[in-house]
């Protein structure tokens, strides 16, 4: 992973059933401790995520634009991608508060 403005980000996503999702991400704008924009394809959408201090705390906002409503439903309905991006903020959490400061 390459977090850096026009950096790379290969993976592969595993499934419950066994299957394995390939995604490529690039980073179109990268401020250190603020701001990250990327874009994902194949499902094509860019994702802007903003990081703000509170106190003790991070508060996490992340936004998602898709080409068209269509790929939205397909990709936030269908496939139901919010229950695994809280699985994923929910493991970032707790490695986050395992480090030691």
């Amino acid at each position: 992973m390459q977090v850096k403005n026009g950096g790379e980000w290969i993976f592969t996503m595993h499934g419950p059933d066994g299957s394995n999702y390939p995604n490529r991400t690039i980073f179109r704008e990268v401020v250190p401790f603020t701001k990250l924009v990327h874009e994902h394809f194949e499902p094509n959408f860019l994702a802007f995520i903003s990081f703000q201090s509170e106190g003790n705390q991070t508060l996490l906002h992340w936004n998602k634009l898709y080409e068209t409503k269509e790929l939205y439903d397909l990709v936030e309905i269908q496939y139901q991608t919010n229950e695994g991006f809280k699985q994923t903020i929910q493991r970032l959490q707790d490695y986050v508060s395992g480090l030691s400061v």
